[in-house]
C-alpha cells in the first residue's frame, strides 16, 4: 500500500506502475493524485463501486480510479476532464427519467417481488405520488425503504417495565423467547432476574424452564407470594400456559396480569404463520393489553416482506426477532433494521423475482 487511499497493482512495464484508488468523489481523487504523483500519472479507468444489503441503496456510490504512473507524464492527473468516462455501477447515481415501458419494469411488481403486501405497496405509492413511475429500480427500493423506516420511527417507543410476561399460542415459542431475553439480561447486561411460572387454570409444566433457570442461577417461583423477596432492581419474568381461542380464558389471563400489575406484556407470534393467524395473534395480544411483540421462527420464513404490515402496527412495539431454537442466542434486537436488510438487497435492486 502506497497510501491509505491507494493500492499498487502489477506494473505494466519496468518504468510504470498501476495504482487503484477508491474515493468518494472526483475532487477527492484529484487531491490524492496531485499530492502523491503530481503530473507523473495517467488515469486509465474510472468506475462506480458499491456494497451489499440495504445499506448499498442508501450510501452514495464511490469511485474506483485506476492510475498508471510513469517517470514523466505530459497530461496532469489533476484534470478530471481528461479522465475516461466512468463505467456506472448499479444503482446509477441519477435516475433515468423514463416511463415504466422504457425502463422495463413495473414498480408494483418489483415491490411484490420484495415480499411487500398490497396494503404496504399502496401506502408507498401514495407517498411517492406520480414520481414513482420515473424512478429506477434501485431508487424505488431506496425510497420504499426510507418510507418504511420513517413509519417505524414514527411510533412512540414503549420502555420495558420491571415485570414482563410472555404470551402466545401453543407452539409460538413464548417460553423460548423468554429464555433468550432472560439470558441476555443475566449474561450480557449483568442484571438480576427471577421467573414466576403460573398455571392460570391450565397445566404448565416447568421441567425445561426450571433446568434453564438453574443453569443461569435464576430463581424460579410457582407462587406470586414468593416474589415478595425480590429487590427493586430485579426483573420479574412471568410464564403462562399457551393461549387458546376462548374469550373466557382471555378474560381470566387479563385479570391475573392486572392483579399482579404486570407492566410489559409481550405477545409472541410465529412469523411463519399466514397473515390471518398473525393478525389474530396481534388482536389477542390487544385484548390482553400487549405492549410489545416478539416474532419467532424467522429461520422458517420465506417472505420477510409480509411482516411490514404487522411491524408497523401502532399498538405494540417490535421487541426482537427470534431466528432459531437456541435458548441463549439467535436474537436480533433491532427488528426494523433486520427486516429492511432482508426485504431489500442488491439482488432485488437488480430486479430478481425471487421468493423471500
Amino acid at each position: 500500500m502506497k497510501h491509505p487511499s491507494t493500492q499498487q497493482l502489477t506494473g505494466k512495464t519496468q518504468s510504470s506502475e498501476t495504482y487503484r484508488l477508491v474515493v468518494g468523489s472526483a475532487a477527492e481523487a484529484v487531491e490524492v493524485l496531485r499530492r502523491r504523483f503530481g503530473a507523473r500519472g495517467r488515469v486509465i479507468s474510472v468506475r462506480q463501486v458499491g456494497g451489499s444489503g440495504f445499506g448499498w441503496l442508501l450510501k452514495k456510490p464511490r469511485l474506483e480510479v485506476m492510475v498508471e504512473v510513469g517517470p514523466e507524464r505530459k497530461v496532469p492527473v489533476s484534470d478530471p476532464e481528461s479522465w475516461p468516462k466512468p463505467i456506472a455501477a448499479k444503482p446509477p447515481v441519477k435516475a433515468v427519467e423514463t416511463t415504466p415501458e422504457k425502463h422495463g419494469f413495473d414498480p408494483e411488481s418489483l415491490l411484490r417481488a420484495s415480499g411487500l403486501d398490497p396494503v404496504i405497496i399502496e401506502r408507498i405509492r401514495s407517498e411517492l405520488g406520480a414520481d414513482w413511475q420515473a424512478l429506477s429500480k434501485a431508487e424505488l427500493l431506496h425510497q420504499a425503504g426510507l418510507f418504511l423506516r420513517g413509519q417505524s420511527r414514527a411510533r412512540p417507543s414503549t420502555p420495558l417495565g420491571r415485570s414482563r410476561v410472555f404470551l402466545g399460542s401453543c407452539g409460538a415459542g413464548k417460553t423460548t423467547a423468554l429464555c433468550k431475553m432472560l439470558a441476555d439480561d443475566v449474561f450480557v447486561k449483568g442484571r438480576s432476574a427471577a421467573v414466576l411460572k403460573l398455571d392460570a387454570g391450565q397445566p404448565n409444566a416447568s421441567d425445561g424452564l426450571a433446568a434453564y433457570c438453574e443453569v443461569l442461577g435464576v430463581p424460579l417461583f410457582r407462587s406470586p407470594a414468593e416474589t415478595a423477596e425480590l429487590d427493586d432492581e430485579s426483573i420479574l419474568y412471568l410464564d403462562l400456559p399457551g393461549l387458546v381461542r376462548d374469550d373466557r380464558v382471555g378474560d381470566e389471563v387479563r385479570e391475573i396480569l392486572d392483579r399482579l400489575e404486570i407492566e410489559s406484556r409481550i405477545i409472541v407470534i410465529n412469523a411463519a404463520y399466514d397473515g390471518d393467524l398473525i393478525a389474530d395473534g396481534l388482536a389477542a395480544g390487544g385484548r390482553l393489553g400487549a405492549t410489545h411483540v416478539v416474532y419467532t421462527h424467522l429461520d422458517e420464513l420465506r417472505r420477510w416482506g409480509k411482516l411490514w404490515r404487522y411491524i408497523l402496527h401502532r399498538d405494540v412495539e417490535p421487541l426482537f426477532f427470534s431466528t432459531g431454537p437456541n435458548l441463549a442466542g439467535d436474537l436480533e434486537d433491532d427488528p426494523v433494521n433486520s427486516l429492511l436488510n432482508r426485504t431489500f438487497d442488491a439482488r432485488r435492486a437488480d430486479g430478481a423475482e425471487t421468493a423471500i
